[in-house]
């Protein structure tokens, strides 16, 4: 978000695609995206539409605490439909080379690099340390009167584990 936000203050105005657009992964537009919706939602952001139906993006000044407090300010969110078809189609629209967002690095998975992190074990937390104990119902000399207090008091304290 602060990335984001220091492109919105440096350019001003930029058209929403090229804010939020990565050429190489659909899964990191869609992060913009989310990132944009924040700064939507804290008053950070705004977002128009232009006479030519263009969204654009402008940086604002947050609302003070005082604000916030007081009710004055109201917050806003943004409904965005977008799938993998419209990144294809966003991607035609933006020039190679104009999008503003930075393209993060995936982290390199390659055994040499695992070997090199330092590991840290999983504890799995739980009182039987994976040990499964099932219960099991004993019932010691069941009475053949059919009464049932008898049952019920012969049942009661006769669960054992095992």
């Amino acid at each position: 978000m602060a990335t984001m936000f220091d492109i919105l203050r440096k350019n001003r105005i930029v058209h929403l695609e090229n804010l939020i657009s990565n050429r190489d992964s659909f899964a990191q537009t869609v992060e913009n995206l989310f990132a944009l919706s924040f700064l939507v939602k804290d008053g950070r952001a705004e977002i128009k539409v232009d006479e030519k139906g263009s969204h654009l993006v402008t940086p604002k000044n947050a609302p003070g605490a005082n604000s916030v407090q007081a009710g004055d300010v109201s917050y806003s969110h943004f409904i965005f439909r977008f799938d993998f078809r419209d990144w294809k189609l966003m991607l035609s629209s933006v020039a190679v080379g104009e999008e503003l967002m930075p393209n993060r690095k995936a982290m390199n998975t390659s055994r040499s690099t695992q070997a090199s992190l330092p590991t840290t074990p999983i504890r799995k937390l739980c009182r039987n340390r994976g040990l499964v104990m099932q219960e099991h119902i004993v019932i010691e000399d069941f009475p053949q009167t059919g009464d049932l207090t008898e049952v019920a008091a012969t049942r009661k304290g006769k669960r054992k584990l095992l």
